[in-house]
């Protein structure tokens, strides 16, 4: 190692921030040393690892039991209407949730028909509504639909994933519709929705995930290559930092 390389981790040394490479934990630092934060950090199933902590970014609700109906029955794994004892209208709405936060969405539905050659006809409209929308007794602010057609379907009796991207606006209730046009079975399984980066926490996500050996400013290559020698060492610098010498 070079002299000033071995100045400069001895220096990161006796300023007491550092620590030897361990498996990687959701806590805003590089455990591992591999030079990103964070990265492979293990959260629960419906988490993600944002700002150095698990924070939810994923719900799920089932059709038959999370989701209101408007008419229809509990079917196997799902809730279903058919052509010969149901009519045309909205089958499923709810669940009025304010847990999404603001930001970018999906609500994903998934859904499954029992023919997909009789025609190219709509058989549901799926649709997000923000129910408190631009005023407090608005109840029917669509701020997202999408339109399935029989074909969209890849083969029969199989549950097809259909996503709807939409904005959250926070604090609002949400509710998650399938309007069904009455010209084929179906059956809902679940709408799953997924934040995968709150608005608010877009901005620090953006510093905490980018490389701890980031080359973006002048002599980060020099600092660079001391922290991957800090780690050959057994220590590495919980962020990065600059490394001014001593003046005189």
């Amino acid at each position: 190692m070079r002299l000033d390389r071995q100045e400069d981790v001895q220096r990161e040394l006796l300023l007491g921030n550092v620590h030897t490479p361990t498996s990687e934990t959701c806590d805003g630092r590089d455990d591992d040393c591999d030079g990103t934060i964070d990265d492979g950090a293990p959260c629960g199933s419906d988490e993600t690892c944002l700002r150095g902590s698990c924070r939810r970014t994923r719900w799920v609700y089932e059709a038959a039991r999370d989701l209101s109906h408007g008419f229809g029955r509990a079917d196997g794994d799902g809730w279903s209407a058919v052509t010969s004892r149901d009519s045309r209208g909205t089958m499923l709405y709810g669940p009025y949730t304010r847990d999404v936060p603001e930001g970018a969405a999906t609500a994903t539905f998934r859904l499954m028909v029992d023919n997909r050659s009789a025609d190219d006809g709509v058989v549901v409209r799926l649709e997000v509504n923000d129910f408190d929308g631009a005023r407090p007794d608005c109840g029917d602010c669509v701020v997202a639909r999408r339109e399935v057609r029989r074909m969209e379907w890849s083969s029969p009796m199989t549950f097809q994933d259909f996503s709807v991207p939409f904005t959250a606006r926070a604090g609002h209730r949400l509710e998650f519709r399938v309007f069904w046009t009455d010209i084929s079975y179906v059956r809902v399984d679940r709408v799953v929705v997924t934040s995968p980066c709150p608005r608010s926490l877009e901005g620090a996500t953006r510093r905490l995930h980018r490389p701890c050996c980031s080359k973006r400013q002048r002599g980060e290559r020099h600092r660079s290559a001391t922290r991957r020698s800090m780690c050959r060492m057994g220590v590495m610098t919980s962020a990065p930092r600059t490394i001014r010498a001593p003046r005189g």
